[in-house]
């Protein structure tokens, strides 16, 4: 029985640190994108100061690709095959692999796109299969600077933050949380198993050990004139 609990108990908490130190903003999977077709994510910015991007794509299988993130308008155009501009810090044609991170800090409605048309650099070529296989992982923060000194980060932990911090870029409070989270766990899980080692030490343990017999025999004593069977002591 002891096993068992101790087996769930593990489980849980290997779960629940699993989950604390994964965003829950960022999405990670595997996609293939159709002949002359494209993959595109909405965001959308209408408050706070900054929204923060972080975007990586890595070709699995298949031609090159261009990767943008633009804003309505400019995708609008785009899927329309009109000329269209795109925010060149976070995009790249032509290519089987990006990674980029930035701030945009005009309010607007974004898209993230993965192209796999004609309208861009990275052509496909039509006398082969033109599907793409890609493994991309993206993550939008809106950061907020809720006593306006000009700094911000993910979630504006800091009101009162001094001239000398600088703007931070959200991974350093990532690893911070990540590593409390880890040691958190080791903690619990520590307390949860020395709890069960006692436990289990104390049912192992048994009643106390019973007095050996005397020298005057088995339950017998000495009593003056005579013997007299004895009774165990409660110990």
């Amino acid at each position: 029985m002891l096993k068992k609990v101790l087996t769930a108990c593990l489980v849980l908490l290997l779960a629940f640190s699993v989950l604390t130190v994964i965003p829950e903003n960022t999405q990670a999977r595997v996609r293939t994108i159709g002949d002359d077709n494209y993959l595109s994510k909405e965001i959308v910015f209408t408050e706070g100061e900054k929204l923060h991007i972080s975007l990586e794509v890595d070709v699995i299988d298949g031609p090159n690709v261009d990767i943008y993130v633009m804003d309505e308008m400019n995708f609008n155009d785009f899927k329309y095959d009109n000329p269209y501009n795109y925010i060149s810090k976070l995009s790249r044609e032509g290519t089987s692999y990006w990674q980029a991170e930035g701030n945009i800090s005009q309010h607007d409605t974004y898209y993230f796109v993965i192209d796999n048309t004609d309208r861009g650099e990275a052509s496909p070529p039509w006398h082969v299969d033109r599907s793409v296989t890609v493994d991309y992982q993206f993550e939008e923060d809106i950061w907020y600077d809720s006593d306006n000194d000009g700094h911000y980060d993910r979630n504006d932990a800091y009101p009162d933050d001094p001239d000398r911090w600088e703007e931070s870029s959200g991974i350093s409070e990532f690893i911070g949380s990540t590593l409390c989270w880890v040691l958190f766990v080791i903690l619990v899980v520590g307390t949860v198993l020395f709890v069960l080692f006692l436990v289990i030490q104390k049912q192992k343990g048994g009643p106390p050990a019973q007095p050996s017999a005397g020298k005057y025999g088995q339950g017998e004593q000495s009593s003056g004139e005579g013997t007299t069977s004895g009774k165990e002591d409660d110990w």
